[in-house]
């Protein structure tokens, strides 16, 4: 039986969000979370801002829920400034404003870091194909000058499979992300500039949502955000699984000849002039 019902109260909502943010909770009490988040904003605001908070800890994996990791999320919540964090209290015992606080100061921090940084692996194995999805042990890290995969998922919008790899021949930056990630909703109005300034020209865009929540709750998120450029989903972590990413958001920028060129780990201001000029050269490119 649920701990509350999806109509329950914003403080019965707030004791689970700590376990949504970490990808621990699922079946009917997500559901229920979700049902209640997503009529309201305030608990909404709450759950992307503590997810945010929790992605920003480098051993903060979904599904991997760590007691220590969960300790260290709330401990930089309640701990005063200076102070060592304290242990992990139960989650309905704090208030989600401070959670709220802390969030605001890592994701500031995460930014500065990581935001703008660009991995440079040189060339390694090939690139997945859609067999190696499904193989044992098949996960694996895509690599400066690996081949898009031939990896599909669902349009948001149309209902329609996607292939990455019926998209080589044209300039692809796809990237990997959740509703409920705070630097990823900050990235977002500089993907659309720049989509609406390179499309044209051949630059596509492929958002690829990895939420559970409901393709229709996703397509409704984008659609108040104003988003033109593709958006898929993944809401069964085929992606994930096939790849070991490095958190959301996870950019990979692939050339005409369809070979990963670029690879971002945190948000970027996407169409700032050193990064436009970068996808400016690439579509010149023949490929």
């Amino acid at each position: 039986m649920n701990r509350y019902d999806p109509t329950g109260s914003c403080d019965q909502t707030r004791a689970l969000l700590l376990d949504m943010a970490e990808g621990s909770l699922d079946g009917a009490e997500a559901e229920a979370v979700r049902v209640h988040v997503a009529d309201c904003p305030s608990c909404a605001a709450d759950l992307r801002a503590l997810s945010a908070s929790w992605a920003a800890l480098p051993d903060a994996k979904p599904a991997s829920p760590s007691a220590e990791v969960r300790r260290r999320v709330l401990g930089r919540a309640s701990a005063p400034v200076g102070s060592a964090p304290a242990g992990r209290p139960e989650a309905a015992a704090w208030s989600v404003r401070h959670w709220v606080g802390a969030a605001a100061v890592v994701m500031l921090a995460t930014a500065s870091a990581v935001g703008v940084s660009q991995l440079t692996r040189g060339p390694g194995a090939p690139g997945v194909s859609q067999g190696d999805l499904t193989a044992p042990g098949g996960r694996t890290q895509l690599a400066l000058g690996d081949p898009i995969p031939s990896f599909a998922a669902r349009d948001v919008f149309t209902g329609e499979p996607v292939s990455l790899d019926e998209l080589r021949g044209d300039v692809v930056i796809l990237n990997v992300w959740a509703t409920w990630c705070l630097p990823c909703e900050s990235e977002m109005p500089s993907m659309e500039r720049l989509y609406r300034d390179l499309g044209p020209r051949g630059l596509r865009i492929v958002a690829l949502s990895i939420d559970r929540e409901s393709t229709h709750m996703v397509r409704r998120w984008v659609e108040e955000r104003g988003l033109t450029f593709t958006v898929l989903h993944d809401s069964d972590g085929a992606f994930e699984r096939a790849f070991a990413g490095s958190g959301v958001p996870e950019t990979y920028v692939f050339d005409r000849a369809g070979a990963l060129v670029q690879h971002v780990v945190g948000p970027r201001r996407w169409d700032e002039p050193a990064s436009a000029s970068h996808l400016s050269g690439l579509l010149q490119s023949d490929g």
